[in-house]
């Protein structure tokens, strides 16, 4: 088995551990607030994007284990910091975080395209165009859970604007990254 497919179920694992552990203890104040509920009902999804994807595209190719995996990363991670408490105990958290699962985003995004044998720059501005819509989006529905009466969110202006762009950012270094080292790209055949 390959160190790709292991990570895709570790990953997997731990997002189903985490979410369990918000349900099993939801009186904990770390949980309070944090829409627990939406997302157990939400944060699996992400886990099922690559494979109905792959199943509709591209079965033809082999499974893309790493993409999936990277896809899932940044609701592990997120589920992992309101769970040690991170969100609510280190100041810059948040911020961090929206950098880092941006970069798994937008890298699951270029590994996946990238046996479609787009030019490089291609996939870097398509990495940092979902990437970027998926930023919008999500602090969309941050502000509809903010309506609807969800606490601990911490939202302001300010905040929304750091997210917009360190998630904008941590999505163009993931897609630079996946172009620049050619991860996923097809093997070309040398001409003899």
């Amino acid at each position: 088995m390959s160190w790709a497919r292991y990570a895709n179920w570790t990953v997997k694992v731990l997002l189903v551990l985490f979410l369990l552990v918000g349900f099993l203890f939801p009186d904990l104040p770390r949980f309070e607030g944090k829409a627990w509920p939406l997302r157990a009902m939400t944060y699996p999804l992400a886990a099922l994007v690559v494979p109905v994807v792959w199943l509709i595209k591209r079965p033809d190719l082999t499974y893309p284990h790493l993409a999936d995996a990277l896809l899932a990363l940044p609701f592990v991670v997120d589920l992992a910091g309101n769970a040690a408490n991170l969100f609510d105990t280190l100041t810059y958290t948040d911020d961090a975080l929206h950098f880092l699962n941006w970069f798994f985003l937008v890298a699951a995004v270029s590994v996946f395209v990238a046996p479609l044998g787009f030019p490089r720059w291609n996939r870097i501005i398509l990495g940092v165009g979902v990437g970027s819509f998926a930023i919008v989006c999500w602090e969309a529905v941050e502000y509809l859970l903010m309506l609807s009466g969800a606490t601990g969110l911490h939202l302001s202006y300010a905040d929304t604007m750091g997210d917009l762009v360190l998630s904008t950012a941590g999505g163009a270094v993931g897609a630079i990254a996946v172009a620049l080292l050619r991860v996923g790209e097809p093997t070309r055949l040398k001409r003899a």
